[in-house]
């Protein structure tokens, strides 16, 4: 019910802007989009969309939900323009776009060039600039045809996913609006979230690298942790660590993120700073626990995280070969002529870098901690 309202609210938004008056138009006499999902055909593209159960309906249902008021409708073409065509003849209602709560694009497509669609996106005044983007892997009937746990629509169930996972510091949310910049940046390169379905469930399965509005390499989501330590609006995470031969569980945050940027002999260097505000939670086995202890873990802790940092900046540099990361931004504020008279993706590859890593460690109060005995 509460993502009916949300719809709703949504779309009389939209027409109040637009028409000036609220009463010029009836809710009923459109189909509401909550998912669009983009996909690249042997013959074309395809697009899959999702409708919200407020007086939906269609001339030809493609399938049906065990929710029997949502639709799923698809539309075929060897354009995207005779694809979205062959969508609307499919519906009997006006295609309404401004309540889509995700835009999807298959792996198929993402091989192939999500540009093309995102600067149509661009022109349409429907699409909301902030809806969130992900890479599908699946099969889109698969995704479209799963059941979210209290929630019968995919779109806000994957929407509702992400926003969860970013709010706790797990994730990192990209928006059309980010790919748009990212589109017209000389950098060209960032990251879309991949999502899958798993026994029936809306997950988030790691991140897509893109160059230039195509896909060129994965990054599973356990090995993600320094992507997100580096773009995450937040990062908390658990890490295991082990002193002699004991292991710890700790707790930490990032509490801190700055770049700076310097030239020097004409090589870009990179000093990125790092703070995290950590807590040791338990050890494996009952241990009394040092002031001398807690410096030593804490320091395994900055060199653990260190080594997750420097390993997500290698791939970028070394392996891909392209500024995922956003360095571009902190070069382009401080040298802004010497961006305009290099290029930053053959640039890109040669800087160099230099990551310090700090920790605040705490322990808690359920270990028992004596400072008269070592080890």
């Amino acid at each position: 019910m509460k993502k009916t309202i949300k719809i709703i609210l949504i779309m009389l938004v939209y027409l109040i802007v637009t028409a000036g008056c609220w009463d010029m138009e009836d809710i009923e006499d459109y189909n509401i989009l909550t998912t669009v999902i983009v996909d690249k055909t042997e013959e074309g593209f395809a697009f899959y969309v999702e409708i919200a159960p407020i007086g939906a309906t269609q001339q030809g249902q493609e399938d049906k939900q065990a929710n029997t008021q949502t639709i799923i409708m698809k539309g075929e073409g060897k354009t995207l323009a005779e694809a979205r065509k062959n969508l609307n003849r499919k519906s009997n209602k006006t295609l309404f776009l401004g309540a889509i709560s995700c835009l999807i694009f298959t792996e198929k497509m993402a091989k192939y060039s999500i540009e093309e669609y995102l600067y149509r996106l661009r022109e349409d005044p429907q699409y909301r600039k902030t809806l969130s983007v992900y890479i599908l892997k699946d099969d889109p009937m698969k995704l479209l045809n799963s059941q979210a746990e209290n929630n019968s629509l995919i779109g806000m169930a994957i929407e509702e996913c992400m926003q969860s996972l970013v709010k706790i510091g797990f994730s990192v949310d990209i928006s059309v609006l980010e790919i748009l910049e990212g589109l017209v940046c000389p950098n060209n390169s960032y990251i879309i979230p991949v999502v899958a379905t798993k026994e029936n469930t809306i997950t988030i399965d790691g991140y897509s690298i893109f160059n230039q509005g195509k896909e060129i390499g994965f990054i599973p989501l356990l090995e993600a942790e320094g992507l997100i330590i580096l773009l995450g609006d937040k990062y908390q995470s658990v890490q295991t660590i082990t002193y002699h031969d004991t292991t710890f569980t700790i707790d930490l945050k990032r509490k801190k993120k700055k770049y700076r940027v310097s030239i020097n002999h004409n090589t870009i260097v990179y000093d990125i700073d790092i703070s995290f505000e950590s807590r040791i939670l338990y050890p494996d086995k009952k241990i009394s626990i040092t002031e001398d202890k807690i410096y030593q873990i804490n320091q395994i802790l900055i060199n653990q995280m260190k080594n997750i940092i420097e390993n997500e900046i290698k791939r970028a540099v070394y392996i891909y070969n392209t500024d995922y990361l956003k360095f571009y931004d902190t070069f382009r504020i401080k040298y802004p002529q010497q961006c305009k008279n290099n290029n930053w993706r053959e640039i890109f590859p040669t800087i160099k870098y230099n990551v310090k890593v700090n920790s605040k460690i705490e322990v808690s109060n359920k270990i028992d901690y004596d400072n008269n005995e070592g080890r």
